[in-house]
């Protein structure tokens, strides 16, 4: 299965974590145009549905009449094991029933201004005054497209099949479009931790709602924030579990965890004691989350006896989930997310690594480092500590001989420093990433100098500068 896949049924799974702008913050995808149909200022077939408005149904721009285009609808079904045997894949289109558009969609190029703009707001978009541009994913590539604004606390506000009102975006975005699709679980055939395969969940009483094409059930009201759920009958009826094979905002859930999108709007409250309305602050540069309801908790609170091993967890948080700094002012301001607690029990920051589970991790942060610098991968990770100067965690964590340095954003992580190559994971450098003589040098997977390599090795530079260690030539 596409890793598109995975976005095409956030619907049923949950998660469409990144905003529109996040998206397309670095220029956007390439590629062809989308399902809209244009051939200049004017539609080759205008004359019909002259009164046509955005969001309007529509088979072909000349139902939308003047000035206005048709994004058709596109097939995206997919496959799932255990279907029910009077389906052979799970249906969902893109643009389903047709949009009527002011500006078709096509893959987001701000140079030609060809495209509705999600990066403005309002009426810049160029999608009018009651008019949003969104992200919607089609086939291999994903698009910009004009959709029609609406309420989130009115669930029938986009009141088309297979629209429902984005929480955060406030405009109707593709929704579920089948109970099947409400019905479906990651799964996990090569076991090798993470989801390659969808499958029909036969204990599921999950249903599309027609009216919201929201995924619901008409379970109790048990399975509130912060609970396990393995779906979503699991948890209270306005509810979403994010099951254990997936992430939200890059990070993981183990046992997966009862949550609750668009808590900030009315109506929609977060259940269970501790629990806060926010963004998931996330360790991957410019991934922003919608509102979601979490479990409250506050960093490096949490005795020793828990800070590490198997069983460990943060205060108020439970066992296998620490207490992740969620941005603001302090400690006291960190939800409950997935942690990795093993049975590591000496400091091995700097070693080489290929999973978390080989690195020292108290409070759950240890973590297993795949750096890339400029065009320069790691081969092998190096272990880490993460967020290792967030509020509430020890100064001294990263441990003597290793710094606490920033990795992008407001992310840190703990490095070892270093004389000489060979104090390094295979294939690291022993460099000065900052070009600051009076500071340490660090294991990095790139040098920018023949001293920060081997006896017997050069730096061989690459097209974006950062370079690798070579043997010498003789």
């Amino acid at each position: 299965m596409r890793a598109k896949d995975w976005v095409r049924i956030a619907p049923a799974l949950l998660w469409a974590a990144c905003s529109t702008s996040d998206r397309f913050s670095d220029g956007g995808p390439g590629g062809e145009a989308g399902g809209g149909e244009r051939d200049g200022s004017m539609p080759s077939d205008a004359g019909g549905g002259s009164g046509a408005r955005l969001g309007d149904p529509c088979t072909s721009t000349r139902a939308c009449g003047d000035d206005m285009f048709c994004d058709t609808e596109v097939d995206l079904s997919y496959p799932a094991e255990n279907l029910p045997a009077t389906i052979d894949n799970v249906p969902f289109s893109a643009f389903p029933g047709g949009v009527c558009t002011p500006v078709p969609a096509a893959p987001y190029d701000p140079a030609t201004g060809d495209t509705c703009d999600p990066l403005q707001t309002g009426s810049a978009q160029g999608c009018g005054s009651d008019g949003a541009c969104v992200a919607v994913d089609v086939e291999e590539e994903t698009v910009v497209a004009c959709r029609p604004r609406c309420d989130p606390s009115d669930e029938e506000s986009c009141g088309r099949f297979g629209y429902m009102c984005h929480y955060d975006l406030e405009a109707c975005v593709e929704g579920c479009q089948s109970d099947e699709e409400c019905r479906l679980l990651l799964v996990d055939g090569d076991a090798n931790g993470a989801p390659d395969a969808l499958a029909y969940d036969d204990d599921s009483l999950a249903f599309c709602d027609p009216e919201s094409a929201r995924c619901k059930h008409s379970g109790s009201d048990t399975g509130v924030t912060g609970d396990a759920c393995e779906r979503l009958d699991d948890c209270e009826q306005d509810g979403l579990c994010v099951q254990s094979l997936q992430t939200f905002a890059g990070l993981r859930f183990p046992g997966g965890t009862c949550t609750k999108l668009g808590c900030n709007h009315d109506g929609r409250a977060c259940a269970g004691d501790g629990t806060t309305c926010s963004r998931l602050r996330s360790w991957s540069p410019g991934l922003v989350t919608d509102f979601t309801c979490l479990t409250s908790c506050t960093v490096g609170a949490e005795p020793a006896e828990d800070q590490t091993g198997a069983d460990g967890h943060g205060t108020g948080c439970r066992p296998g989930y620490r207490c992740h700094y969620n941005g603001g002012a302090g400690a006291q301001s960190g939800v409950c997310v997935g942690g990795n607690y093993n049975d590591v029990a000496d400091n091995n920051v700097g070693a080489g690594c290929q999973t978390d589970a080989e690195c020292y991790s108290p409070f759950g942060l240890g973590s297993c480092v795949f750096l890339q610098i400029a065009d320069v991968a790691a081969e092998i990770g190096s272990c880490s500590l993460r967020d290792c100067n967030a509020p509430g965690i020890p100064d001294d964590l990263c441990g003597a001989g290793n710094e606490c340095i920033g990795l992008n954003g407001d992310v840190s992580f703990c490095v070892k420093n270093c004389t000489k190559t060979d104090e390094c994971p295979e294939g690291y450098a022993c460099a000065d990433d900052d070009v600051n003589p009076s500071t340490p040098r660090i294991c990095y997977p790139a040098c920018f100098a023949d001293a920060e390599c081997g006896e017997d090795e050069v730096c061989s530079p690459t097209p974006m500068g950062a370079g690798t260690c070579v043997a010498r030539t003789p």
